[in-house]
């Protein structure tokens, strides 16, 4: 069962997605509201896929999650989604 990691800072958000994303198959949904956390799920859990929220008043904290996160990914395993 793939693992998905959700990172908002809203609850809200995160479990619309999250719902949203059960739909379609059974995934293992983890859920982080901040960097810290979603860099603690990523190392720990190695999800997947990882769902970033980069924007709004959260945006440094979720980029300097992202800079984490790509450091915890093998070389040439990174797989970017469309527009990024």
């Amino acid at each position: 069962m793939p693992k998905i990691l959700i990172v908002d800072d809203e609850k809200d958000i995160r479990e619309l997605i999250a719902v949203n994303l059960m739909r379609e198959e059974a995934h293992q949904i983890l859920e982080a509201e901040d960097g810290l956390q979603a860099l603690r799920q990523a190392k720990n859990e190695r999800p997947d896929l990882i769902i970033l929220d980069l924007s709004g008043h959260a945006r440094d904290q979720g980029q300097r999650a992202f800079d984490g996160i790509l450091y915890l990914v093998a070389p040439g395993q990174l797989r970017m989604g469309p527009g990024l």
